[in-house]
């Protein structure tokens, strides 16, 4: 069984969220997954690089700007990995910081804090681990649906 990857580094900034929900859609489309797995795959990469952005802003907030001219301070990046491997799409997301992702509890008064609630409900499984290089992975993954292409899931099929 072959996979297909591929790999994005963002900066650690908002708009990594938009330009990750538009890679992970023509990622799937160029793979020809259908859409409800695509739709899936775009709200759980929009919620690991929220994550991992809010994750990394105590890493981009530790210089006193004042001290170090912005030439000189560290770009802060997260980045996505994006694989296939017969029916099973694999998610994650790599940022700086070594503290683990944690599930909470959810209400009906909770203002935020949805992300991995939502994580957890849309994927087939999650996870994390820790990088040998520092920082984390969190990880998620998606069987391929049923509005996939027939071809595609029978391609897919054997051995999985």
């Amino acid at each position: 069984m072959t996979a297909e990857s591929r790999q994005f580094h963002f900066p650690a900034a908002e708009a990594a969220a938009s330009a990750a929900r538009a890679s992970t859609r023509d990622t799937l489309t160029s793979w020809q997954v259908g859409t409800d797995t695509t739709s899936d795959a775009v709200l759980l990469v929009s919620e690991l690089i929220t994550n991992a952005i809010r994750a990394s802003a105590g890493r981009q907030h530790h210089l006193d700007p004042s001290a170090v001219p912005a030439r000189d301070r560290p770009i802060v990046t997260v980045c996505l990995c994006i694989t296939r491997t017969g029916p099973r799409i694999l998610l994650e997301v790599w940022d700086p910081d070594d503290n683990p992702p944690v599930l909470q509890e959810q209400s009906d008064a909770a203002e935020d804090g949805r992300g991995l609630f939502l994580v957890d409900t849309v994927s087939t499984r999650w996870s994390w681990r820790r990088s040998p290089a520092g920082g984390k992975t969190v990880w998620a993954e998606l069987r391929i649906g049923p509005d996939a292409p027939e071809a595609e899931i029978d391609a897919h099929s054997n051995g999985a």
